[in-house]
This record gives C-alpha cells, sequence and structure tokens, in this order.
C-alpha cells in the first residue's frame, strides 16, 4: 500500500469509526453529512471524495464490522463446506470452544461495535448478512440433521437470539414454579402462580370492569363495573326504566372492548427536528389520545403500527414523513 492508498485508507476508517459513535447515539435516518464530517474530522469534500451519500458510507461500514469480526476466526471456505457434507453430525456444533472463544473475544474487544450491531440491526442491513450465514451455513447443517424446510428459518432465528424469556399462561403453579427454578431466563406468569418471576395482571379484571366472568387467581382491587353501570344511568334520566335500562346497559359493556374505531393518520413532510419530536414525545408516550372537534370528544387511543418515507436532498436535507395507525382504547373517554 502506497503512501496515497494508506491515506484514503485512513480517512476511509475515520468515517466508518465516526458513523459508529454517531449510531450509538441517534439512528441513521436522522443523521448528517455535516455530522459525519465534524466526528471524523474531515471537511465535506472529502466525504464527497470517497462517497456519493450516507447511504454508501453506511455499506461500508457494515462491511468494516463484518470484516472486523471474521478476522477473529481462522477461515478457511472450502475446508468449512466439506466439512458440513462429510463430517460426523454431533460434529456440526457451533456451541464449542473452536467457535465461541473467538465470538466472545470480538465482543469483548470490540463493545462498541457490537452494541451498534445490535441497536441498529436493520440499518446496517443485518438481516441480510444472516441471509447469507443461513444460504450457505446453517441450511446445509439442518439439511444433513432433516429438519423440514418449513421449520429451518424459525430455528435459525431462535439459534441467533437465543431465550431471554418464558411466558406462562395457565400453567398449573408448582410445574411454573419448576420451570422458572430450573433455568436462568426470567418467566412470566399469567395465572401460573407466584413462583414465576413475573406476573402478567389484566387492568380490566384487576379493576372489576366485567360482570359475566373473572379468572380464579386474579385479585380485584375495585368494583368499577357498578360504577360505570351507575354513572350511565345517571347520565340518561330520560330512560329511567328500571331494569330495562340495567338490561341495556349490560349488554353494551360486554360490546364496549369489541367496538374500536382504527385510524391512519398521515403526517407531512417532516424536518429532522420534527420528526425527532414525533418519536420522541409520541411514539414512546403512553397517553395518547384522539380529538373529535365535531362532538368536542376526546378518546384514548393506542398506537399500533407506524411506517416511514424518506427524501434526501443533494443539500443534506433529509425529510421524513409518517403513517400512523392508531385505535381506540377501552373505555377511557373525556370531555
Amino acid at each position: 500500500m502506497n503512501k496515497n492508498e494508506s491515506k484514503y485508507f485512513n480517512t476511509a476508517i475515520k468515517m466508518d469509526e465516526a458513523l459508529i459513535t454517531l449510531l450509538e447515539k441517534k439512528d441513521f435516518e436522522y443523521i448528517t453529512i455535516k455530522e459525519i464530517c465534524d466526528t471524523a474530522g474531515v471537511n465535506r469534500s472529502t466525504f464527497y471524495l470517497h462517497y456519493e451519500n450516507t447511504s454508501d458510507l453506511l455499506k461500508e461500514t457494515t462491511r468494516y464490522i463484518i470484516d472486523k469480526h471474521l478476522a477473529y476466526y481462522e477461515i478457511d471456505k472450502q475446508r468449512i463446506s466439506l466439512q458440513f457434507e462429510t463430517c460426523k453430525r454431533e460434529e456440526l456444533l457451533f456451541i464449542t470452544d473452536e467457535y465461541l472463544t473467538p465470538y466472545l473475544t470480538f465482543i469483548k474487544d470490540n463493545q462498541r461495535l457490537f452494541r451498534v450491531s445490535i441497536k441498529q440491526f436493520n440499518s446496517l442491513n443485518m438481516g441480510e448478512v444472516y441471509g447469507r450465514m443461513f444460504e450457505h451455513i446453517f441450511n446445509p447443517i439442518l439439511e444433513r440433521f432433516q429438519v423440514p424446510e418449513k421449520e429451518r428459518s424459525y430455528m435459525m432465528k431462535f439459534y441467533l437470539t437465543g431465550v431471554f424469556a418464558i411466558v406462562m399462561e395457565c400453567v398449573p403453579a408448582a410445574l411454573a414454579e419448576h420451570i422458572t427454578k430450573a433455568i436462568n431466563v426470567p418467566t412470566i406468569g399469567i395465572g401460573a402462580g407466584a413462583g414465576c418471576d413475573g406476573q402478567i395482571l389484566v387492568y380490566a379484571d384487576m379493576m372489576g370492569m366485567f360482570s359475566d366472568y373473572v379468572p380464579k387467581f386474579v385479585k380485584k382491587f375495585a368494583n368499577l363495573y357498578e360504577k360505570i353501570v351507575a354513572k350511565l344511568k345517571s347520565e340518561y334520566d330520560e330512560f329511567d326504566s328500571g331494569d330495562e335500562v340495567e338490561e341495556n346497559l349490560v349488554e353494551q359493556m360486554k360490546y364496549i372492548s369489541e367496538l374500536q374505531n382504527n385510524y391512519v393518520f398521515n403526517t407531512n413532510f417532516l424536518t429532522d427536528e420534527q420528526a425527532k419530536n414525533i418519536v420522541d414525545n409520541l411514539f414512546t408516550s403512553n397517553e395518547v389520545y384522539i380529538h373529535d372537534l365535531k362532538e368536542n370528544i376526546i378518546y384514548s387511543a393506542l398506537i399500533t403500527d407506524n411506517n416511514v418515507v424518506y427524501k434526501k436532498y443533494s443539500d443534506d436535507l433529509n425529510l421524513v414523513q409518517y403513517s400512523i395507525n392508531i385505535k381506540e382504547s377501552q373505555i377511557q373517554l373525556k370531555r
């Protein structure tokens, strides 16, 4: 490598490291060329000498992370490929010192890279990397074990992510406790006894919002059903006809959790700062409401999903448009 090539290479490494530093703090879509140049200590003309845009740099940074990882392994592609076909099945395991030691050493030596690769999984297109792993490594191994093809993708995801928790619903308490003691990941119980590490309780059951059925393992902290019925009766004086009113209200209560309106809201194209406000203040909020201006009613709501469209301009301006799916929440109503 001559002097010019070395200088070019070192500058590219600086910008790779600068992007990794920024990816620790924010999503790729909000990172500008100016921020990359300032962090790397280079000017914009140097950036454009190497890349056309930030996406080009992202591709190179992904390659940089992968190459740094692979450098910890002694890889002989031909030997590995032949091994999949000829070795004993019990040797087709990756939970061995040969594979685990380099992997764990890489994580120890490159904690920033590892955190970024996990946090920015989609931005760095790690799904495509794992797709190639599946095609060339996992698929041949699973074929040797005669695993049905439709199950292989699921098994690969399980292998890569592992188990981080187990949810047990309506499992006998003694069995749930036995499982909790036998494993080293948290267990979450839904009517599975006090032996689990955590419990999920449905607020509608806990607050006594329904009278027909309450699971026997639920502790009721209130009886909102009676209070809601009483309040509704007081609001409809013209229907004060005793049992008939209560029967109608009870029938309405049965379906109140099923009748939920769904909406799709589309924003205009937003600047980075406006988009950041949407992400920080709306998407992460536990209190979202829809205001019906015509009826002057405010509905409690839940954001179920969102899609985003990006527009990039040569002057380093990024615009973002969100499409937000919202459904009305149960029960809560404000005037």
